[in-house]
């Protein structure tokens, strides 16, 4: 759904024909404004149609339920890397918990960089990192007690 993202920014709206529902025809949006550029609506505009009409100048707003809903970003290897790094930290046998919390943190980590990529946050840079400093630091203790075990 159109709206706020947090940050007092507007979202985004395509360039498009939407349907004004003042003049019953369709109004040209260029993405920042309203041009006076107008065509006939098609049938079935009025019921289809995303957006009202909005006075010159101003962002179309939604109409509900037509909208579509904006994607829940998640990182999910930052997640299990962070809690495995946790778990490594206090169990670590066999130096598996920490292997295994190395490879999802560095899993996070590159989708985290993904998503800023492509102009979203960064979701779960902050996780995968500590997840990936616990694991390695669990791995480095695990192996030198098992070294000076043996």
């Amino acid at each position: 759904m159109s709206g706020y993202d947090g940050t007092g920014e507007r979202d985004a709206v395509a360039p498009g024909w939407y349907y004004d529902a003042g003049t019953g025809s369709q109004r040209w949006w260029d993405g920042q404004a309203w041009t006076e550029r107008r065509q006939p609506a098609a049938d079935g505009a009025a019921s289809t149609a995303p957006y009202a009409s909005q006075p010159h100048g101003q962002q179309p707003y939604p109409q509900q339920p037509y909208a579509p809903a904006r994607p829940v970003l998640t990182n999910h290897p930052a997640t299990a890397g962070l809690v495995l790094g946790i778990v490594a930290m206090v169990v670590n046998v066999l130096t598996i918990p920490s292997i295994v919390g190395i490879v999802l943190s560095s899993a996070g980590l590159r989708r985290a960089n993904q998503l800023a990529a492509h102009g979203y946050a960064a979701v779960g840079r902050a996780k995968a990192g500590w997840g990936l400093a616990l694991s390695v630091l669990a791995f480095l203790f695990s192996a030198s007690s098992k070294f000076f075990l043996f």
